[in-house]
């Protein structure tokens, strides 16, 4: 019985290094910054993030208080982020909105899910925020 403990114990500790990976195993994708449209458009946020549903990408204006003008650009400063990174040789699948976890209180949780698929067939899905728009 003895000699079994070290193997265990080392099981054990192998599943706890692994377990935060296994659970999501996408990296965060840097904060980018980007104005859309002319020059009069203002400068938008999007957030580093691993685009997934428990941590959607969040996009903000630099300087100030997001307005519901600033609906008009939302897709595509989505796509632009999109453009940046996800490979350009995944095929677009679906665009739908779905239920994620609120970040404030008092949100429902709504975010705009983006399914891809790669050439081997497997698909990949990114998250945008949506409940901090006006």
């Amino acid at each position: 019985m003895r000699a079994k403990w070290p193997a265990i114990c080392c099981l054990v500790f192998c599943i706890q290094c692994m377990c935060p990976a296994l659970a999501d195993s996408r990296r965060s994708a840097p904060a980018l910054e980007f104005r859309p449209g002319d020059e009069g458009a203002p400068v938008f946020v999007l957030s580093a993030a691993a685009a997934t549903s428990s941590d959607p990408v969040v996009i903000s204006v630099r300087g100030r208080a997001m307005t519901s003008s600033d609906r008009a650009w939302r897709t595509e400063l989505q796509r632009y982020w999109l453009e940046v990174n996800v490979p350009e040789h995944y095929d677009f699948v679906d665009r739908s909105q779905v239920a994620c976890p609120a970040k404030k209180k008092g949100e429902f949780g709504r975010c705009d899910e983006y399914i891809f698929r790669d050439p081997a067939g497997e698909e990949y899905s990114f998250s945008f925020y949506l409940d901090n728009w006006p």
